[in-house]
């Protein structure tokens, strides 16, 4: 029935059970009227009314991702489907939490790594440390300082570093 009903007559004739042939419509048990929903609540912000949209990510899907996708939805769509001088104001976005947890967490795994070797090199008493050993600390230690820390567990773009 999706898109076959455009108004509150259509709705009433709706036939709900048809015993003997006489068919119950909705109208005989249900009261129905074509109106605007009640408000349930206000928004605000700055002292203006607002309108709210939340959008909450799928379980499973990537936080930083959707946060993205939908920043860049709000910019293409600005003039196009938004009038231009729409403000539009993001609020209450979890994904910057995320990124600097994630950060941190990164920054954590990096620097453990570093200390493992370090104390490694120390109580092996090797002469001299390995060529290929401090290739691999040079380049941890280019992308740790590269703004793209991230990059180097997962693999993937995590952190965008402004230019």
């Amino acid at each position: 029935m999706k898109g076959q009903l455009k108004t509150a007559f259509d709705i009433k004739k709706i036939v709900l059970r048809n015993t003997g042939g006489a068919p119950i419509y909705l109208k005989d048990i249900a009261e129905i009227k074509d109106t605007t929903k009640e408000k349930e609540s206000y928004a605000r912000l700055d002292g203006k009314n607002v309108v709210t949209l939340n959008i909450i990510k799928r379980s499973g899907e990537n936080l930083i991702e959707t946060s993205e996708g939908v920043q860049k939805t709000v910019e293409e769509n600005r003039g196009v489907i938004f009038p231009k001088q729409l403000k539009v104001d993001i609020t209450g976005d979890l994904s910057i939490k995320t990124r600097s947890s994630f950060n941190d967490l990164v920054t954590s795994i990096i620097i453990g790594f570093i200390l493992v070797l370090i104390i490694l090199d120390v109580f092996m008493a090797l002469p001299t440390p390995s060529l290929s050993r401090c290739l691999f600390v040079k380049y941890v230690l280019w992308r740790l300082c590269s703004c793209r820390r991230a990059d180097l567990v997962v693999g993937t773009t995590i952190v965008h570093c402004p230019r």
